[in-house]
């Protein structure tokens, strides 16, 4: 199919998804004054589509700004959509069908409370399924903000009614990539507001935990840090620093997998004055808390269930396709820059990814230096091992990075093992067989 045709398709397609979705909405609606679940149900479906339904009307129209390849991938994905809300109001069709004709009596009533039942295992499947195929369409409709098109700029600056969010967080992220900082953008903070906090060591991470007690309150914040190399250009690595903490304040943070950032701190050589390095400052999420790094856990051997792991392994790779969405290479990915915390609902937690002490603009000059660790040197691809690497540095580096990371995971085992957390590290020990994993939940 050419260009113009998928530019015709894609027409047809959206259109497909309004009408189905609004169908399916109009339908559930008319279960509110049911049962207090049923409704409660109908609500969060109509919330879900409408933010759904923003985001197609947003495609449509900025369409002919994406190039060929972003169109074959979006209508890729639409015909997913497409299929997901047909099957949605195939049954409630049915539900509706089999419902009519319900006459009175104790007979009626059990059959209305089997339709009430039917309703609900319905309602919820399709909200999972919309919240899959959610999963599966942001990435590549965070992509849109890196597209240079005016038309793309309108539209997501149209004002819009104050419930229409879904756009917000988009339109932020553009404008802290397209534009310079305002004068009233506080990126870099003094070293002495961060003094005040007590820091703790999160064992197997350079990232530590920044806690300041207060009269009646206190604040948690996370510490990453960044080394410069003496042979970087300061100025084009202090650009980069400021670019990303930019687009990191303005993420979702349980979305992107990645922290929200509250500013950063020079550290400067106490003898020449040169900066030396750069202190990432996150806010932790709210309810979250308890960091772990994921090495921690990986060499603790705790036994979870397939589906808590097999979560971890998805946000792992959400965080890094949202850091090369802004624009950045990490060359960092490793279980060490993985932080794992207790969000007080899975027994495993929630992830994010850190560690960006290396990060630079995936189009930026790369420096080709390396070190001779085998533990780090296990992470990288073997073009990028060594002392001096073969060639530069790419996104699809972070892809291998990523993918010894989600081995390591997938057996729920180190491959780096510690005899104790300051000690040198040493190559695993073999198992004989593949560790025990909880009962999938």
């Amino acid at each position: 199919m050419s260009g113009a045709d998928v530019s015709l398709a894609v027409v047809g397609t959206v259109d497909l998804c309004f009408k189905y979705g609004k169908s399916l909405v109009e339908s559930y609606n008319s279960f509110k004054a049911a049962e207090r679940e049923i409704s409660e149900q109908a609500l969060s479906l109509t919330g879900r589509w409408r933010r759904i339904s923003l985001q197609l009307q947003i495609l449509k129209e900025i369409w002919s700004s994406l190039d060929e390849e972003h169109q074959r991938l979006q209508d890729e994905v639409l015909q997913i959509l497409v299929q997901k809300l047909q099957h949605a109001v195939l049954q409630i069709s049915k539900a509706e069908t089999r419902h009519d004709g319900v006459g009175s009596g104790r007979l009626s009533r059990l059959k209305q409370w089997k339709y009430a039942f039917t309703v609900k295992e319905i309602l919820h499947s399709v909200i999972d399924d919309l919240k899959e195929w959610q999963a599966i369409f942001d990435p590549s409709w965070y992509l849109i903000i890196r597209v240079a098109s005016p038309l793309i700029d309108v539209e997501l600056a149209r004002p819009r009614q104050p419930s229409e969010t879904a756009l917000s967080v988009a339109n932020r992220l553009r404008q802290a990539l397209t534009t310079k900082p305002q004068l009233n953008e506080r990126i870099f903070l003094p070293a002495s507001g961060i003094a005040k906090f007590q820091d703790t060591r999160i064992l197997f991470s350079e990232a530590r935990t920044m806690l300041l007690h207060q009269v009646g309150s206190s604040s948690s914040l996370i510490l990453d840090h960044a080394e410069c190399h003496p042979d970087a250009n300061l100025s084009v690595l202090t650009q980069d620093i400021r670019a990303l903490a930019r687009q990191l304040r303005h993420t979702e943070p349980i979305k992107f997998c990645l922290l929200e950032c509250f500013g950063v701190v020079k550290n400067q050589d106490e003898n020449t004055g040169r900066v030396d390095s750069f202190d990432f400052i996150f806010r932790i999420p709210r309810d979250m808390r308890q960091p772990r790094s994921l090495r921690d856990h990986l060499c603790a051997g705790d036994s979870y269930s397939l589906s808590d792991v097999f979560a971890i392994a998805k946000r792992l790779a959400l965080s890094v396709s949202y850091a090369h969405i802004m624009g950045f290479v990490h060359k960092n990915i490793q279980p060490e820059t993985v932080l794992i915390f207790d969000d007080g609902r899975s027994p495993l937690g929630w992830s994010a990814l850190v560690g960006f002490r290396t990060v630079r603009m995936a189009d930026g000059k790369t420096l080709r230096h390396g070190d001779a660790a085998w533990d780090r040197n296990l992470y990288r691809h073997p073009d990028r091992q060594g002392l001096l690497p073969d060639t530069d540095y790419a996104m699809q580096h972070d892809i291998y990075s990523l993918g010894v990371c989600l081995l390591e995971i997938g057996l729920w085992r180190s491959l780096v093992a510690y005899d104790d957390p300051d000690g040198s590290p040493s190559l695993a020990k073999r198992r004989p067989a593949f560790p025990t994993l909880a009962t999938p939940t």
